[in-house]
């Protein structure tokens, strides 16, 4: 076992309140349409990049599991709104399932009117009970019918197609909702699944198609455009009217030297690390061009390009377009890494080659860099680091705008039997009670709301940096390629009970802390499971779908009736 690290000012309990962030400092927690939904062809919903990949490729999933059913949200918005009640918190950030609202990703295609209508049941239900929803239009759940058509965001043609999706969700939805997101975590829908093919739609792993040396760059090309795109259509046809902002999050790891910030080459290797993570998406948002080091690296000769490869540049048009495309910036951070130089001899294998570092856990002694989840666990407990990428991304990019943490939290792991994860045994998971006290969740999230803290008292800042913290995430629920055998709920879900959700301990320390004004003089009421007696009977255990089952994955589209 290596030995653990603590960063020393992990040895004292921070003392946060309430009252040490802005009075409109948005407190929330986060999901994603695939991951808690279900419903997966219900309701006129088309068929999704998610859909296909786990359902076609259990092998690819840690469990070989998918997310037909997973804690079948789209059933629960009641039970679940009333959970979020209780919990205290104002702002639910979720996201739009685009192949709900458009099943053919085209508004040539149709619309589907139910599936507007239950974001709109799910919008109301949470303005009655004085929540916010915060939402993003796209989290990596893009319909398969433009995968298919013309390979999604390898396509220039994504643009329109996305900015039509957009304004839709403008318009039907943006009289309530008023802070959008347009894109989720680019970097890591483009490594997933264009590099290391782990990810939908299953591109440049092994044995898999793509072109793991020209093609992330093109789908990250694309992505800010059409990212650019819909935010300008917001400014121009729907600002004046509706009053909302529009952002994009952006994931990322603050990175430190693997030997120290006196190996010359280290020091370098966090420079690569954090423009090909972060600057790959960031600079083009503040300048309209490419980090320099992708822009010297990308274009070098590869082994399926020997003569040099080209690197799609931003048009004057475009740069118009994207340079500070955004009235806030979303940042999902869960750890830091180590950075450790890579040589390079001979032609490029791509992205993974280009990049010239390798991330680690542990420096060259073994230790760690914070306190690991659990064993094994790639999140570290980093909040310093949170506060070094803060102040680094206001300094390197001239940042004068706001941040939101859009996602932040440490995943449980779910079951012990390493013997059941190596032959992808479906199991059953860890219990109510082996879960509730989720301590290290407890404290990780102090240590990052103090970060936040101290990032915001800096005496150098005139405003506050950061006005707003989402936990990821709201429940258990499907976590993508490692399916269900870990989980990043504050509310445990019973995937062998009717999905019934139970609280875990830090939910009771975050409803205090969010509530502290309101609890004083006043009895404290606690949480309880929000389950209806119909949901008892409710026929469905919870069960992920199983791959072997037989379903047909073959698109089939419908018009929505008018």
């Amino acid at each position: 076992m290596a030995e653990q690290q603590i960063d020393p000012v992990y040895s004292y309990e921070p003392k946060i309140k309430r009252q040490d962030f802005p009075k409109d400092f948005m407190f929330g927690v986060g999901t994603s349409a695939y991951q808690i939904e279900g419903a997966w062809n219900a309701d006129g919903k088309g068929l999704h990049i998610w859909d296909c990949y786990a359902l076609r490729h259990p092998e690819y999933i840690a469990d070989g599991s998918n997310g037909c059913v997973t804690v079948d949200f789209y059933h629960k918005i009641k039970e679940d709104v009333q959970l979020l009640k209780k919990m205290g918190v104002k702002y639910f950030r979720f996201s739009i399932s685009w192949s709900r609202i458009l099943p053919g990703g085209k508004v040539s295609m149709g619309k589907n009117l139910e599936g507007i209508n239950f974001y709109n049941k799910l919008i109301d239900e949470l303005k009655d009970n004085e929540i916010e929803p915060f939402v993003t239009l796209f989290h990596w759940d893009l319909p398969n019918a433009l995968e298919e058509e013309y390979m999604g965001f390898l396509s220039s043609k994504i643009v329109e197609d996305f900015v039509n999706y957009a304004e839709i969700c403008f318009w039907e939805f943006g009289d309530r909702v008023k802070h959008w997101v347009t894109l989720n975590e680019p970097y890591r829908f483009t490594y997933g699944g264009y590099v290391e093919g782990s990810f939908a739609p299953g591109r440049g792993g092994k044995d898999q198609d793509g072109d793991p040396e020209t093609e992330p760059y093109l789908v990250a090309y694309n992505l800010l455009n059409a990212h650019a795109a819909a935010y300008r259509k917001y400014q121009e046809d729907f600002k004046d009217a509706q009053k909302g902002q529009v952002g994009i999050t952006l994931d990322t790891n603050f990175f430190k030297p693997y030997r120290g910030k006196d190996h010359t080459n280290d020091v370098k290797a966090v420079e690569y690390a954090l423009d090909f993570m972060l600057g790959w998406f960031m600079e083009p948002l503040t300048s309209g061009n490419w980090p320099k080091n992708i822009q010297k690296f990308a274009v070098a000769p590869s082994l399926h390009h020997p003569d040099g490869r080209s690197l799609k540049q931003f048009t004057d048009e475009e740069k118009k377009k994207l340079i500070q495309s955004y009235d806030f910036l979303g940042i999902n951070y869960y750890t830091a890494s180590y950075a450790r130089y890579v040589e390079s001899s001979g032609l490029s294998k791509g992205f993974l080659t280009d990049c010239h570092y390798k991330a680690s856990g542990q420096d060259p002694q073994g230790k760690n860099i914070g306190e690991p989840a659990f064993e094994g666990s790639w999140v570290y407990l980093c909040a310093d680091e949170l506060v070094d990428l803060l102040h680094y991304i206001k300094k390197t990019y001239k940042f004068d705008k706001y941040i939101v943490i859009t996602e932040n939290g440490d995943d449980d792991d779910d079951d012990d039997d390493d013997k059941k994860k190596e032959e992808k045994v479906k199991y059953s998971g860890k219990t109510y009670e082996e879960v509730r006290d989720d301590a290290f969740r407890l404290k990780y999230i102090k240590r990052h709301l103090d970060a936040i803290k101290r990032v915001n008292s800096h005496r150098l800042f005139t405003k506050p940096l950061v006005m707003g913290y989402f936990v990821w995430s709201f429940t258990d629920s499907y976590e993508w390629s490692s399916g269900y055998t870990i989980r990043f709920g504050m509310n445990y879900v019973d995937y062998n009970n009717n999905l019934l959700r139970y609280p875990k301990n830090s939910v009771f320390w975050f409803k205090k802390f969010l509530s502290e004004d309101k609890l004083r003089g006043t009895q404290k009421r606690s949480l309880t499971n929000v389950v209806d007696e119909e949901d008892g009977a409710d026929e469905s255990n919870g069960a992920p779908v199983k791959p072997e089952q037989a379903i047909e994955v073959v698109q089939k589209l419908k018009k929505a009736k008018t």
